[in-house]
């Protein structure tokens, strides 16, 4: 049986280490910005057992927290010599883990509230929110995305006078649900009613959605009530820390309400309910951004 060559070692570890490794300057969703166990060996150098067993260490890393289990790939006598059956069996897991790169299995992330706000400041024409979720650096932000990392963003309006443009704002945000953002997609979970998503999954609208008239729009919806369907929720997402996806360190979170229905009947024309929204992020191997408050303007 043929031995292992160096070239065809290093084909196979660079892959998986490209998975583990440093985020690609190439693939967005490439590189989990952790450190491979496994490296590329010089150019004439016999493989072995222990050079295999640390690519199956990584190849084991990523594999368990794609689907919270492990390959099942034996390992090898440290200092058996590697024949190329060996290596094509090892290759068919790497390219598994290659193909799954961005998927976490069941329990593989946790989940901590990087924003909750709370304002119950009445309001007539308008009412902005920002905030910004900050990994520090790109790859960081990144290694967070193709680790499967997303945010949910949750909203609601609650008590005040009771009026139907308090209800119309309630239960626009009841009808809307959970917005969630990942890296290659983005979804609108227990709506009665959906919006649009302009630009798609966070890589996205970083990389692609800064110009035009969907500039940097993630999620848009108009009110459905009768008398208030000029009124809209507008969720911008910005790159901060750069200009797109391969350079920014995080994003900027601006929710926009405008109430541009045309007054009808006696009294002041106000929002006079608690706003809230919520932004949660699921995360793994530490990833979490640092949140910063950037305030709220009522027009």
């Amino acid at each position: 049986m043929a031995k292992v060559t160096a070239s065809a070692f290093n084909l196979v570890q660079g892959k998986i280490a490209s998975v583990i490794g440093n985020p690609s300057n190439s693939t967005l969703n490439l590189g989990y910005y952790l450190t491979p166990a496994s490296a590329s060996v010089p150019t004439g150098k016999k493989i072995f057992g222990n050079d295999l067993n640390l690519v199956i260490q990584d190849i084991n890393l990523a594999i368990k927290h794609q689907t919270g289990s492990e390959s099942g790939l034996a390992l090898y006598a440290t200092k058996q010599l590697i024949e190329t059956d060996d290596l094509t069996t090892v290759s068919a897991q790497v390219d598994v883990a290659f193909t799954n790169r961005t998927t976490a299995g069941v329990g593989q992330l946790q989940i901590v509230t990087s924003d909750n706000y709370s304002n119950g400041t009445p309001w007539g024409v308008e009412h902005r929110y920002t905030t910004r979720l900050n990994w520090g650096s790109n790859q960081q932000l990144r290694g967070w995305l193709n680790l499967g990392g997303f945010i949910t963003v949750g909203g609601s309006l609650a008590g005040g006078s009771g009026s139907d443009q308090n209800a119309s704002w309630a239960n626009l945000f009841q009808s809307i649900g959970l917005l969630v953002f990942a890296g290659g997609a983005a979804i609108q979970q227990n709506n009665s009613r959906s919006g649009s998503f302009s630009n798609g999954g966070l890589y996205n609208i970083l990389q692609n959605g800064q110009t035009g008239v969907n500039a940097s729009i993630g999620f848009r919806i108009l009110a459905s009530d009768a008398n208030y369907t000029s009124n809209s929720f507008t969720l911008y997402i910005r790159p901060f820390g750069g200009t797109n996806a391969f350079d920014c360190t995080g994003f900027e979170l601006e929710f926009v309400l405008l109430d541009s229905h045309t007054k009808t009947g006696q009294g002041p024309d106000l929002v006079d309910g608690n706003l809230g929204f919520s932004v949660n992020t699921y995360y793994a191997y530490n990833k979490t951004p640092t949140t910063t408050s950037l305030g709220y303007t009522l027009g």
